[in-house]
């Protein structure tokens, strides 16, 4: 038995990778869109009143402070740039060269230490770097204080708006979670889920955090926690899943992606590999509004979306690949977009499908009823 399961296993993943091949045969990359979540982090302090061990949780986050980057979050950040150089090491040159790569960071702080330490596992100086004694190369990435960070959405009062109004009334798409919204809301002693049952994404995103820091959720809430997480997937697709929301909160991130293709494809100079550092909102509203399918649920700390540009080798046309890795170290998902046949939809085409949801940035700020005098906390999201 244990040498047909070896057997099983084996074809599974020869099955896996031979398919992985299949998909880019033919192709060659001309650039690769890479939005990830950060690592691993403190709770948020928004979250913090849903603990199940508030006091203990209060000791343990005091050192770092919340919503930051645990030593957990930034291993799982180094293994996300890791991820990065394998997938693109054919692209990046050993050592730092801004012709090739751009990175961007939303302006939080938990993002921004996510991709200095990817970049770590990206250009590791092995002995070969600028220094004899100082054994870490320094890798520079664009930041945008919130208050005009439009790509991302988080500076837009509609969208926030849309947001607490869900967060803050009954939403009858949830009526079919309401047994593990009743037994939690038991455990926990609060009512509060029952009423306003999209929360349960904030208590599954504390019960995570809480757990990563070594802080285990009681016994009656840890035998819930599928059931929990499948009703805190639903509640973050209402959350950010929404066609009307969807241009205000990835319209502008969309559009960047067709700007860098339309130069790709008129022969100017263009990095090959594109990063953004951001928050798991961000990750799940770029995935939508490209209609990526299947859909894949809240994702994990330093989880990632990319659409990735490539040529037809023997055609010259160019297509877009939908990819998705839960977590570094796990497989490639290929996605497809819904409306194309398979995972390499044809550049046109893809334009077509995803071109009512462009914005231009007046048109986003008039949407978003945006106010640049409003007061912004780059730590408070996700």
């Amino acid at each position: 038995m244990l040498l047909l399961n070896v057997v099983l296993i084996s074809f599974y993943l020869y099955a896996s990778l031979a398919s992985s091949l299949d998909v880019l045969n033919g192709t060659e990359l001309v650039f690769t869109f890479l939005v990830h979540r950060h690592g691993d982090r403190t709770p948020v302090q928004e979250y913090q009143y849903l603990s199940d061990r508030p006091e203990l949780l209060d000791k343990i986050i005091a050192p770092l402070g919340y919503g930051q980057l645990t030593d957990l979050g930034k291993r799982r950040a180094y293994e996300l740039g890791k991820f990065i150089r394998s997938r693109y090491n054919n692209y990046l040159s050993p050592k730092y060269n801004h012709s090739e790569i751009y990175i961007r960071s939303t302006d939080s702080i938990r993002a921004k230490m996510t991709v200095l330490v990817a970049m770590a596992a990206v250009y590791r100086p092995d002995g070969r770097g600028w220094s004899e004694d100082i054994n870490w190369v320094p890798v520079p990435y664009t930041t945008v204080p919130l208050r005009y960070d439009f790509l991302m959405g988080f500076n837009c009062p509609k969208l926030d708006e849309y947001h607490k109004i869900l967060v803050n009334t009954y939403v009858p798409e949830m009526a079919k979670y309401s047994d593990v919204l009743d037994r939690l809301s038991t455990a926990l002693k609060q009512d509060i889920l029952k009423s306003n049952p999209v929360k349960i994404f904030y208590a599954y995103d504390l019960f995570v955090s809480q757990t990563n820091m070594g802080i285990s959720v009681k016994p009656s809430i840890q035998t819930m926690m599928p059931d929990i997480k499948e009703a805190a997937d639903k509640a973050f697709d209402i959350l950010n899943a929404n066609d009307t929301m969807l241009p205000l909160q990835a319209g502008l991130l969309l559009k960047e992606f067709f700007e860098v293709s339309a130069s790709a494809a008129a022969g100017e100079p263009t990095q090959t590999v594109r990063i953004y550092s951001a928050h798991d909102h961000n990750v799940y509203a770029f995935a939508a509004i490209s209609k990526a399918v299947p859909t894949q649920g809240i994702p994990p700390y330093a989880g990632l979306f990319a659409l990735e540009l490539r040529r037809m080798v023997e055609t010259g046309r160019y297509v877009v690949l939908p990819i998705y890795v839960r977590s570094p170290g796990e497989q490639v998902q290929y996605l497809e977009i819904q409306g194309c046949d398979g995972p390499l939809c044809d550049l046109k085409k893809f334009y077509a499908i995803t071109s009512p949801y462009l914005l231009e940035v007046d048109e986003w700020k008039e949407k978003c009823n945006y106010d640049e005098d409003a007061t912004f906390n780059s730590e408070g999201f996700d």
